[in-house]
Parts: C-alpha cells; structure tokens; sequence
C-alpha cells in the first residue's frame, strides 16, 4: 500500500512540475495560443499591442510531459481548447513567444510567421523583459536561417540597389505578383516576366526603412512563392523571401541596441551581446562605431558612448577579447561617413585614462582589457615604466602620433 502511495506522489509532482511547461506545446498550438492573446490597436505611430486577460488557449493537459503521448486522444473527447483567465498577460506572452524559435526549425515559413509576431512584440512591448525575449528569438531564427545579424552595416560592404527605384519596383510587383494574375499563379509572358523578377530584386536588395514595410513585404512575398505556378520563379521568390526575413531580422536586432533611453537600457545590452553573437569577435569594431554618438550630438554636449557603466563594462569585455589586430581596427558604418572613427583599442585608453585607475568602476577594467590586447604582462597604471608613469598614457601618446584625432 505505501508503494502504490509513493508511486502515486512521484507521479502527481511529476504532473504538478511539467503542467505550467508550454514546451510541451507544439508550433500549431503556440501560434495560435499566442494570436488570441495579442490584439494589435491603432494604425502606424499610433500600434500598439493590447494583451486579454481571457483568452482561449489550448488546454492545460498539452503542457503535462506525461501526457503527451495521450493528448490528441483526451482533445479528441474532450475538446482542444477552453476558455482561460489570466493573472499575468504579459508573462503568458512571454512564455509562448520564447517557444517560437525552438519550435520554428529551419524551416521558412516557420521562420517567416514567427518573425511577424516576434519583431512587433520587439518594437511595441512596453515591457522590456518580453522585448528581449523577442530579440532572442529573432537571433535564434537568424542562427537557425544562417542569417549573421550585422552583414550588409559596414561601409565598404556590397552597395545596395538606388531607393529611389522602389515606388516603381512595388507597382510593377503588385501588378505582376501571382495573385494579380488570370488565373491565379499563371505563366507570365518573357517581358513580364523579366520585370518582374527585376521588382522582386530591387525590393530586397536593401532594406526598407520601417519595421512595418519590412514585414509586410516579408508577408507579400511568402504568399506569391505559395501562388507561384511557374518552378524557376518560385525559386527566385523563394530565395527572395529569404533575403527579406534576413533584412527583417537584421534591422530590429541592430534598431534595438540604438538609442539612449535609461528605460530600455536593458533591452539595447540584450541586443548589443545578440549582434556579438551573430558576427563573433570581428564585429566589436562594427558595433562600436554603431553605438557612438553622431557628431550633432557630441557638439550638444554627450559623450561618444552611452555614459552608463553596465553597457561601458559590457563593451569593455567585448574588446577585452580580442587580438592586437582587431583591437587596432576601426570600421565605418554606411550612410555615417561623418562619424568619427574609433578602435576598440582607443575605446579601452579613453575609459582607463578618463576615471580613476583604482575606483572607478570601467577605468580598471578597461586598463585589463586593454592590456590582454597589447599582450602586457601587467594593467596597474606603472608595472614596468621607469620614474612611475602610466602606460597607457603612454601607449595612448604614441598611438595619437601615429593616427592622429580628428
């Protein structure tokens, strides 16, 4: 009896632990537990994300472990779904749109549909954990797509088709798409045809400026390669839908470590260490010249990184990483020509000359940093200078000589 007893505990905990898991659910039931929970209101600068306190959701058994050999057979008698109130909405929202990408695969119309959610719940969520939330499974999405999240920034990278062409490249694509024509998905003429995979060429070949005409060309093209009759161009429409869920991708995860808003602070950290991720150690140059100020700001008075010592530290163990090479290299990004360039190395002196070499809390860290770079045998400010000069002061003097400030 008392083995038929603990038998019976191990496997109701068993139950009591797994039932709040929604890993358990699959992609269907995550999608659609998630769409009836969001409600987006308003239309373009007035969007914004409305989530219900009761909500119809999948039925609490398809989260148990142990069930979910049995569930289609209990949905089966009992229904699939029910009626749900919820005590916390946006941490449901959160919940389900972590299981996004795991669940996303590597397939593209996974990865297509679970942008579209997960880039508004990255430009609108008030909540800044369900943001990072959302970045990390769009960075997920991006490694699973092998996407890296920071090509196509650097000045001297592919040049992009002229924008200025795209008014005519939407024309020409709606009235060509396969759901424009007679029947649906039919052959186009050779004329035709060749216009029409220049409008699908020109549209992706750089990104467009808002979030919300990213997806929605992310949506147009993923229904014309479904409607596309002819093989050849699906193909093309297809390889095009990927460059566009890449641009989609791309543009929130970099938009997202912008700014200086203290509010959002944790969220830009978030993004910054994604980006990082993605490109691996060659792309710290890259992203410090994309968090520097812009030359209208320094002139207002702000410094040229964020002054906040968590995102400081977090880009001084960034560099820290680094070789000599890389810790002398500087990158521009395009459309900045007027920035003033910096090394990851110059980042490292700044912050170490700037503050306090003992008590200040990135000064100490980046004369570390700095030293793992420059390959020294010690970061205190004098370990081997003779008559107790710094180093880095030193370092810093010579290497102004050889690359002077603008």
């Amino acid at each position: 009896m008392r083995f038929v007893a603990l038998v019976f505990l191990l496997v109701a905990g068993s139950l009591s632990i797994s039932a709040c898991s929604v890993s358990n659910l699959n992609y269907r039931m995550v999608i659609q537990d998630l769409d009836a929970a969001v409600v987006v209101e308003g239309e373009g600068a007035e969007e914004r994300l409305v989530y219900r306190d009761t909500v119809d959701a999948t039925w609490g058994i398809a989260r148990w472990s142990l069930l979910v050999p049995f569930r289609w057979a209990l949905f089966a008698l009992f229904g699939e779904r029910v009626t749900r109130e919820l005590e916390n909405p946006s941490q449901y929202v959160r919940e389900l749109s972590g299981q996004l990408a795991p669940k996303s695969g590597r397939r593209v119309d996974r990865a297509c549909a679970s942008i579209q959610r997960l880039v508004r719940i990255a430009e609108l969520d008030p909540s800044p954990l369900n943001r990072i939330t959302a970045l990390a499974g769009i960075a997920a999405i991006a490694a699973q797509q092998e996407v890296v999240l920071t090509d196509g920034l650097e000045e001297n990278g592919p040049k992009p088709p002229l924008a200025t062409d795209a008014p005519r490249w939407r024309d020409e694509f709606a009235r060509l798409r396969p759901a424009a024509r007679e029947p649906v998905g039919s052959q186009l003429s050779d004329a035709d045809e060749a216009t029409y995979r220049a409008a699908i060429a020109g549209l992706v070949g750089t990104p467009l400026p808002e979030w919300r005409q990213r997806l929605a060309l992310l949506a147009d093209l993923e229904n014309a390669a479904e409607e596309e009759g002819d093989r050849e161009l699906r193909a093309e429409t297809v390889q095009a839908l990927r460059l566009a869920l890449g641009h989609a991708m791309r543009a929130t995860a970099v938009q997202a470590s912008l700014g200086r808003d203290r509010e959002l602070l944790e969220v830009r950290i978030r993004a910054l260490e994604l980006l990082h991720r993605s490109a691996g150690p060659d792309s710290v140059p890259l992203l410090l010249a994309l968090l520097a100020a812009s030359p209208k700001q320094i002139e207002a008075g702000e410094p040229q990184f964020e002054d906040n010592d968590s995102m400081r530290l977090r880009l001084v163990h960034m560099c820290g990483q680094l070789d000599e090479a890389r810790a002398l290299r500087s990158v521009r990004i395009r459309g900045r020509e007027a920035w003033q360039e910096v090394t990851p190395a110059e980042f490292l002196a700044r912050l170490a000359l700037d503050g306090d070499p003992y008590f200040s809390p990135t000064a100490l860290p980046a004369r570390e940093a700095l030293a793992f770079c420059l390959l020294r045998r010690s970061a205190v400010p004098a370990p081997d200078a003779e008559g107790g000069a710094d180093w880095v002061a030193e370092w810093w003097n010579e290497y102004r000589k050889q690359r002077p400030l603008k």
